[in-house]
């Protein structure tokens, strides 16, 4: 579990550092504070050696590599778009492991046209300290503990991207976006992996809290992809997506934690189509979930009735497990203000603050 995360020059963070996290981290703040940034920042330091992540934090808002330059695939990634700088992401879990990533930009010795490019042939003492990165090399530096730095390339060569390197992280970590879209694959994919292992049950058995009706799950093949159907009361098997968006949420947020044992699930805005009347029950089921797999959660949320009925769920378990992250843009920095102490938490809502 992390314990303790620090974010330099990463999207809108020049400088920001979260002491104290919970195995279920709830994150708010007005718009544009960086809320879903933080869970993409959480989510590199997870992949640690794969350069290919950035490109797919882009394609989770929506962003598709449509065209090949280091600031379209990888530049937003840096504070104000400066690709000069170094971005930083530390953590540290609760037995005092460090997982310590830079991402920065590094000269390519790769001429172009050159057969079987090494991307790792990099000068390494010359950082790019110019605009002019056409022919840089995206560079990932992780170290774990005092452990020698390992490193992973990314480059843009003859219309390509090229990667160099990459490697499996120790530790999982999965993503649940807001945007559905692409959403189906995965499932199905997931859903497949825990019907193997005999767990549909489980999983069934969270779903009917909202839907009473559904009776069993299966993997329906449709051209070159597959989706989850759910078989209801009457008889027929149905696509999941139209029982509903809450369906779709509980199921993705579930498949998630039960894939990612012993692992890190961030789930962006959380209660998206899920009726403020139904959220003790779901988040009760979601949070013993995620309990009984070891699995840390990171998730964003607009809605007060969201942030009252977590409360209420870990009022009635162990508040020591439950934290809020408010950021806070001053002065174009971003603030962070954490509410982990239950007594505060506990007349936050009582009284029915406004923190949002």
């Amino acid at each position: 579990m992390i314990r303790e995360l620090t974010v330099k020059n990463f999207r809108g963070f020049e400088h920001l550092e979260i002491p104290s996290l919970s195995n279920f981290n709830l994150i708010i703040g007005k718009n544009n504070v960086g809320k879903t940034a933080l869970l993409e920042a959480v989510f590199l330091n997870v992949g640690q050696l794969n350069t290919a992540t950035p490109i797919k934090i882009q394609s989770f808002r929506g962003i598709n590599a449509q065209k090949l330059s280091n600031e379209f695939l990888w530049g937003f990634m840096f504070n104000k778009v400066n690709l000069s700088e170094t971005i930083e992401i530390t953590s540290i879990d609760n037995i005092n492991h460090i997982r310590a990533l830079k991402i920065n930009f590094e000269r390519s010795n790769i001429s172009k046209g050159q057969a079987n490019p090494k991307i790792n042939e990099v000068v390494a003492s010359e950082s790019v300290h110019s605009t002019d990165i056409s022919n840089d090399v995206l560079k990932f530096t992780f170290r774990k503990d005092n452990d020698p730095s390992e490193y992973s390339y990314g480059k843009i060569q003859d219309g390509e991207i090229i990667y160099d390197n990459l490697k499996t992280s120790d530790l999982y970590g999965i993503f649940c976006t807001s945007n559905r879209q692409g959403r189906s694959t995965e499932n199905a994919e997931r859903f497949s992996s825990i019907d193997i292992k005999g767990q549909q049950t489980d999983l069934i058995n969270i779903l009917q809290k909202l839907e009473p009706r559904l009776k069993r799950l299966l993997t329906v093949p449709i051209g070159p992809a597959s989706y989850i159907f759910g078989e209801l009361d009457f008889g027929r098997a149905i696509p999941i997506q139209l029982m509903g968006e809450g369906i779709s949420q509980l199921i993705t947020i579930a498949l998630a934690i039960m894939t990612a044992k012993g692992g890190i699930v961030m789930i962006d805005e959380i209660e998206n189509g899920i009726h403020y009347s139904v959220m003790p029950i779901i988040y009760d089921s979601i949070i013993e979930l995620a309990k009984r797999q070891g699995v840390q959660i990171f998730a964003t949320t607009h809605s007060y009735e969201t942030m009252k009925s977590l409360f209420r769920v870990f009022e009635k378990k162990d508040l020591e497990n439950f934290s809020i992250i408010r950021l806070d843009r001053n002065d174009n920095k971003i603030d962070t203000k954490v509410y982990h102490d239950k007594n505060d938490l506990k007349i936050i809502f009582d009284e029915n603050w406004e923190i949002r």
